[in-house]
């Protein structure tokens, strides 16, 4: 028996090691805390707990059909609206705009229903009676058919979405003086932006593409459906910018809320490296630096919307310290600082009070870069308590673990190690000047 000890041992680490190769690093999310204590952490905790990725702005969620048999009360409702739509058709005839409000209803209440195929017909009904009336590319049918969209999507009919959202956009194209142009853009944006969350970890559908060239065929880049979405909403969102901008129908304040939706894209692409994974061509750190450029410019042009509306010098410096984060994740460390001085100025110049200027340039705990977005929890939680040394451009080192939450894996303190010194953290100010050097204690939060 002694001697099979050692098989035995080696089998029980092997499996040891095999249960903490997992999570991949970019499957956890860490959330710092400045101080910790019982009440606090189980506060987080439950904070964490419930947080779920909010809705693209401008996105409504999709509901599916219940499958369930309706009531007799909802059959009475149905029964009613089917009665009230029949005698406004004997009124009015059965092309009659006023028909399309009420078929709407009815659509309403055969989903709450089940009957999916009823909620397709008569939309399908709507449709057809709005570009009667008013034209086969009239933005007038466009709430109709974002209904239609709706209940396709909800349904699962994927490629019948797909249609319907082309011919949306047809729709905006063709009628760039419309002043509904630029909202159904960026509605089409913000479904994009809802798909390419849900997308996030589906692989392309097995394919051959081939690109021909010069007569030379080449294999054409393979984007996952992620990507794709995303890069469809990036295009939305200008193409939404640019219809506002040309009609006159989008205020500053509008613009730079779809410029802000537009940078959401950004972050969204430089937290999912994997997006571009099935990609050919150039390397990754190339790629990056596209999209480093791309964001310098369109931070630039957020901090001169925000000069331009005459916001405060608060607002303005956040948008002033978000370009430095900017550059500062993609090594252009040079003009980050500059960017995070600058806006210090500014409030130091328009005597915003100490306390708050503090609040922003030297708070208990740095930001690491970039701040991770809301995203839904997963199942398993807990803190790393860590402190960590800071060098002049936010690299992180020095990165000493103090204390764990009870059953946290080693691996999840290599991970945290791992996402630190890949990272950047914000340095702070010490009396009015840019810290050389720094040092902070945090409790880190995760979730995977």
């Amino acid at each position: 028996m002694a001697k099979h000890w050692p098989l035995l041992v080696a089998l029980l680490l092997s499996a040891a090691a095999r249960t903490q190769e997992l999570p991949e690093l970019s499957s956890i999310v860490f959330r710092a805390e400045p101080q910790w204590s019982e009440s606090r952490a189980a506060t987080t905790a439950a904070a964490r707990g419930a947080a779920r990725r909010p809705p693209s702005p401008g996105a409504e969620p999709l509901r599916p059909p219940t499958r369930t048999e309706p009531t007799e009360e909802l059959s009475a409702d149905i029964a009613a609206q089917v009665a009230a739509i029949a005698a406004e058709e004997s009124r009015s005839g059965e092309r009659s705009p006023t028909l399309i409000d009420p078929l709407q209803s009815l659509a309403a209440l055969y989903q709450d229903a089940g009957n999916h195929d009823a909620v397709i017909a008569t939309l399908q009904q709507a449709v057809w009676i709005a570009r009667v009336n008013s034209g086969l590319f009239s933005l007038d049918q466009v709430d109709v058919i974002e209904a239609l969209l709706a209940a396709r999507r909800a349904n699962g009919e994927h490629t019948e979405a797909a249609s319907l959202q082309s011919y949306l956009q047809q729709l905006a194209t063709r009628n760039p003086d419309d002043a509904r142009a630029a909202s159904v853009i960026a509605r089409l944006a913000d479904a994009e932006m809802a798909s390419a969350w849900d997308l996030i970890d589906t692989p392309p559908p097995p394919q051959f593409n081939v690109n021909v060239s010069d007569g030379v065929p080449r294999p054409a880049a393979l984007h996952s459906p992620a990507l794709k979405a995303l890069l469809a909403a990036r295009r939305h969102y200008a193409e939404a910018m640019l219809a506002g901008t040309r009609n006159g129908t989008t205020s500053l304040a509008e613009y730079v809320a779809l410029e802000d939706r537009l940078i959401d894209t950004l972050y969204f692409e430089l937290e999912h490296p994997k997006l571009r994974y099935y990609e050919e061509g150039p390397s990754r750190f190339e790629k990056f630096e596209a999209l480093g450029s791309i964001g310098t410019r369109m931070l630039q042009s957020k901090v001169e919307a925000t000069i331009k509306l005459g916001q405060s010098p608060t607002a303005i410096a956040n948008a002033m310290i978000e370009l430095g984060d900017w550059h500062l994740m993609f090594a252009a460390n040079g003009a980050a600082l500059e960017q995070y001085r600058a806006a210090r100025d500014l409030l130091v110049s328009e005597a915003v009070a100490q306390s708050s200027i503090d609040e922003i340039f030297s708070p208990e705990v740095p930001p690491v870069l970039p701040v991770p977005s809301d995203t839904q929890g997963g199942s398993h939680h807990g803190y790393v308590d860590t402190k960590v040394e800071v060098g002049p451009y936010g690299t992180a080192k020095n990165i000493e673990v103090l204390g764990t939450s009870s059953g946290t894996p080693k691996i999840i303190e290599r991970r945290l190690r791992q996402y630190l010194e890949r990272s950047r953290v914000r340095p702070r100010f010490v009396d009015g000047q840019l810290a050389r050097s720094d040092r902070f204690t945090a409790r880190f939060y995760y979730d995977y």
